[in-house]
């Protein structure tokens, strides 16, 4: 503890991201109040643990998780959301929350990539053309479908590779390379572009892709999930 908080006592502790916080870590904040506030979303990540025996005993589950599913009556569900496109939204909409979430306004839910380069009618600006795409690449980046799925199953260069428990796959980094060339070209804004994956590995191919398409001091943000944070 530090010792402007030693022998203190607070009203209320308000622990927000409680759901990514092991039980342990939360109980020495909380137990310097005489009632808490619990903030998060336990169908989202986790807490991180590294250590397997650690996971095995439980520490990978939250306080908010042990008490939301043993007080049900306690929880207060915030339904409203302001990230996704209702479309976006749809999947873990089905999959995790009953059909609970909403779009938290008409624009939020139509929400749409801004590509100002790219027009329906199939051709783009200043001369350039979306005919000159790979019609994969044209269906992936069409603003109208904003959630698309690609798979590489019958890619024959799109294999995964495990060495010394590293994860990646050098061809589909290639092919997110290409994606994110296009979308450059389509009028994309590097800071606007945003790749994860839960491979350190990949991500280290997916720098390598990426960089080859933008230049040296590029703002597009790749990045490792935190969930598989301790992952190779």
């Amino acid at each position: 503890r530090h010792p402007l908080l030693a022998r203190r006592t607070f009203d209320v502790c308000v622990l927000d991201e409680a759901s990514q916080v092991s039980l342990p870590a939360s109980l020495g904040p909380l137990s310097m109040a005489r009632s808490f506030v619990l903030v998060g979303d336990h169908y989202q990540l986790p807490p991180l643990v590294a250590s397997p025996a650690a996971l095995a005993g439980g520490y990978g589950e939250s306080l908010f998780r042990r008490l939301s599913e043993a007080h049900p009556q306690a929880i207060v569900t915030l339904r409203r959301q302001y990230r996704m496109a209702a479309d976006i939204m749809a999947l873990s909409n089905e999959l995790v929350y009953n059909g609970t979430l909403l779009c938290g306004s008409e624009s939020v839910a139509k929400g749409r990539l801004h590509l100002t380069r790219w027009c329906a009618m199939g051709a783009a600006t200043s001369g350039w053309h979306t005919s000159l795409m790979p019609s994969w690449v044209k269906q992936a980046l069409d603003p109208e479908r904003r959630v698309v799925f690609l798979d590489t199953t019958g890619v024959v260069s799109c294999v995964e590779r495990k060495e010394d428990g590293a994860v990646s796959n050098p061809g589909e980094a290639g092919l997110v390379g290409q994606l994110v060339q296009y979308l450059l070209e389509c009028g994309a804004r590097e800071e606007d572009i945003g790749l994860v994956s839960p491979y350190r590995a990949q991500v280290s191919l997916l720098e390598k892709a990426v960089r080859a398409q933008t230049p040296p001091n590029s703002t597009t943000a790749i990045a490792t999930t935190a969930a598989a944070a301790a992952t190779a």
